[in-house]
């Protein structure tokens, strides 16, 4: 609806302008030596507003170019956090259905990534353990505070 509305009011600040731009006379000279331009009032406004219009729009691609260094960055965060979440994932899932080999890995994968390292670590000394593997088992606890 406010779409609407500001659709109908740029229609008819159209028309108004058209209306007034046929009934007035004025003329704008623009002289810069040795060059002289006439042109009609109307032509001068709807150029200076189609000035206004490149210049925000280059301002916006300006600004937006600028912003790309902070989203890519913000992107790549995301992505190396939602990799973490999935290997600890991973890890939980195989150790639960009792696959010692996979959790390690797994949670191993969580710890390279510095996602939630304590808990990983845990898992990992865990499947380690069920593995009988005394020595990586304590490489894992050492890591757990």
């Amino acid at each position: 609806m406010r779409g609407l509305v500001w659709l109908l009011l740029l229609f008819s600040l159209a028309v108004s302008l058209s209306l007034a731009g046929r009934f007035d006379p004025g003329y704008a000279i623009l002289v810069y030596p040795p060059w002289r331009v006439e042109l009609s009032l109307a032509t001068l406004l709807l150029s200076l507003l189609l000035l206004l219009l490149v210049v925000g729009l280059l301002w916006r691609m300006l600004s937006a170019m600028l912003a790309l260094p902070g989203s890519v960055r913000a992107y790549r965060g995301q992505q190396h956090i939602k990799a973490g979440q999935e290997a600890l994932l991973a890890a939980v899932r195989a150790d639960l259905a009792h696959q010692p080999a996979e959790c390690e890995a797994a949670a191993r994968r969580a710890i390279e990534l510095q996602f939630e390292p304590v808990l990983a670590a845990q898992l990992a000394a865990r499947a380690a353990a069920a593995q009988q593997a005394p020595e990586r088992q304590a490489y894992y606890l050492r890591l757990v505070p």
